[in-house]
């Protein structure tokens, strides 16, 4: 069956059980009745983006698909505290914190790995959630990252960089709101304990500048894994023609890097 769950004006279809964790709301899409107990080989922690919550339609259809044949991976989305039903308001440190409830509740299911999916602002999320991880490693994990960004402060002031400089430094100098410093968690030893990160952005991505991804990947690619990233430098991120949204509808752009990752 493929029972319908609604969200606002959102809604997905697929075989979906919804969970409440600690006020968050949270959704399991159920591996497919076509892959046997052998593929069942993972579990993806997905962080949306900002203004979506985990029903937004181009998120859902991926990650169902990626509960199909070839992937049969356990998926689970959640909503941010203030996103969707969950409970709570949006922070940096709230975003964080309950990033890592979710990923405390997919532990708990006894997975055989786990890959942190982060997508625009989720990429922020995830990179904080993976070096927490690293501060403290139960269990190794890899990171997939969607149109990331290096920092919120350096995505606005890449709007205007190139014709008033000037506006974009002070905005950046300036800047007092969430600052999600990716590049900074990312950088020196702090992701020792992922396994591997893949990067994905669109070249024509008109919210962040795939620059800015460039420069997260390079910096992370150096700090998973003690310096050994399984996926070689010169490959990723890859640059998928059009919005890094476009993206999302066309699952099997993952499948190359999901069999190397996993």
């Amino acid at each position: 069956s493929q029972p319908r769950w609604s969200l606002g004006i959102l809604s997905c279809e697929g075989e979906i059980e919804p969970h409440t964790v600690d006020g968050l709301g949270l959704w399991r899409y159920r591996v497919h009745a076509s892959c046997d107990e052998r593929e069942r080989r993972a579990w993806v922690l997905y962080f949306h983006g900002n203004a979506e919550t985990r029903a937004w339609n181009n998120a859902a259809s991926k990650l169902y698909r990626l509960t199909r044949r070839p992937y049969c991976l356990n998926v689970v989305s959640f909503d941010y505290g203030g996103f969707g039903d969950s409970a709570g308001s949006p922070s940096e440190a709230s975003a964080i914190a309950d990033g890592w409830r979710a990923l405390e509740w997919v532990a708990a299911q006894e997975p055989t790995a786990v890959v942190l999916l982060g997508h625009s602002l989720g990429s922020g999320v995830a990179v904080g959630v993976a070096e927490r991880l690293c501060r403290t490693p139960e269990y190794a994990a890899t990171l997939i990252l969607e149109g990331a960004f290096t920092s919120l402060p350096d995505t606005a002031a890449s709007y205007f960089e190139p014709w008033l400089p000037h506006l974009a430094r002070r905005l950046r100098d300036g800047w007092s709101g969430p600052r999600f410093a990716s590049l900074e968690r990312a950088s020196g030893n702090r992701l020792r304990c992922i396994a591997a990160v893949l990067s994905v952005h669109g070249d024509a991505d008109g919210i962040v500048d795939i620059s800015l991804g460039q420069r997260l990947f390079h910096a992370a690619h150096h700090s998973v894994n003690g310096g050994r990233n399984s996926l070689p430098a010169q490959a990723w991120p890859r640059k998928i023609g059009g919005a890094t949204n476009e993206f999302l509808r066309v699952a099997a752009g993952h499948e190359t890097a999901l069999d190397t990752l996993l």
